[in-house]
């Protein structure tokens, strides 16, 4: 027979089955085993949890929140840190009008950024070609001009490091000169002037008769190759061309040159050649303007009009 007592419980008068209280009492106790299972379980996967998480990769964000790199336990941070492997070089020299390329190598295993400055203004347009790779970083100049020399500085920087390197960009430029003098030559009934410009930037070449400028025509032909070898061929010389004095100018930023010539001519003397050559002879004896000089000339076929 189960005992019934009698409590007050907030001024209420409560029956309380002893019974009662022993079944709580064990349904408390089962209660908490339950938990003390369910707490070492938890404890259990924190472990295993920690233990994964600490051979996982480290998984590392920016303020935005987008993934960036990932560093697991053996790798370094020092490897997320930009080093050079090969710089700018101190000072470099470029002819005018030449392109210049700048590039130097690098190693690091997180993403890199670069700028490139000149006198410390950083460089944009489509003057300026820039590119990276995962190991190399370059800048090409494109078309040298003198305003290009000054001082390059490229910098390559993360989230972990900066590294900087730089160069100083010299443009280099040279008047120009005739390398030879300026020679002639008769093949046919043609007459051919030869000589060789040079210069940095390579020198434009114009042609002049006496003060006349010549252009290009059928009489009158003109090539220029890029190793500066530069020609005139007259073609159906006759006696005007020859009593005329031949120039070719060289002309560049940097100044301007010019050299002179006459066409020598030997071979037989035509009837017509030499009336015209005696006429001119006294003409010049009685002027004294001009400087008579002991000449052949070419047989008929280029003292013909």
């Amino acid at each position: 027979m189960a005992i019934v007592e009698e409590q007050v419980v907030s001024g209420i008068l409560v029956s309380v089955d002893e019974a009662d209280v022993e079944q709580q009492v064990f349904e408390n106790i089962k209660e908490l085993s339950k938990m003390s299972t369910v707490e070492q379980q938890i404890t259990t996967e924190e472990q295993e949890t920690s233990e994964v998480t600490v051979e996982d990769p480290l998984v590392l964000v920016d303020s935005e929140n987008s993934v960036k790199t990932v560093v697991s336990e053996e790798q370094s941070i020092i490897d997320l840190v930009p080093v050079l492997k090969r710089d700018l070089g101190k000072e470099t020299t470029v002819n005018y009008g030449e392109s210049l390329l700048l590039s130097c190598e690098f190693s690091c295993k997180d993403r890199v950024n670069s700028t490139w400055f000149k006198d410390g203004v950083a460089l944009t347009g489509v003057k300026y070609i820039q590119t990276i790779g995962n190991s190399t970083v370059s800048l090409t100049i494109n078309e040298c001009v003198m305003e290009d020399s000054g001082d390059y500085q490229l910098q390559l920087t993360n989230d972990f490091g900066k590294i900087t390197s730089s160069v100083t960009v010299n443009v280099k430029t040279l008047a120009p000169y005739f390398a030879q003098p300026l020679g002639n030559d008769i093949r046919e009934q043609s007459a051919i002037f030869e000589t060789t410009v040079a210069g940095i930037p390579l020198p434009q070449v114009f042609w002049y008769r006496d003060d006349a400028k010549l252009e290009e025509c059928e009489k009158y032909r003109m090539e220029f190759s890029d190793n500066g070898q530069v020609s005139l061929t007259i073609s159906n010389v006759n006696c005007s061309d020859i009593l005329c004095q031949y120039s070719c100018k060289a002309v560049s930023i940097i100044g301007e040159v010019q050299v002179s010539a006459k066409l020598q001519l030997q071979g037989l003397l035509s009837v017509e050649c030499c009336v015209l050559l005696m006429t001119i002879q006294v003409f010049q004896a009685h002027s004294h303007v001009w400087n008579v000089q002991k000449c052949l000339l070419p047989t008929s076929e280029f003292c013909s009009s």
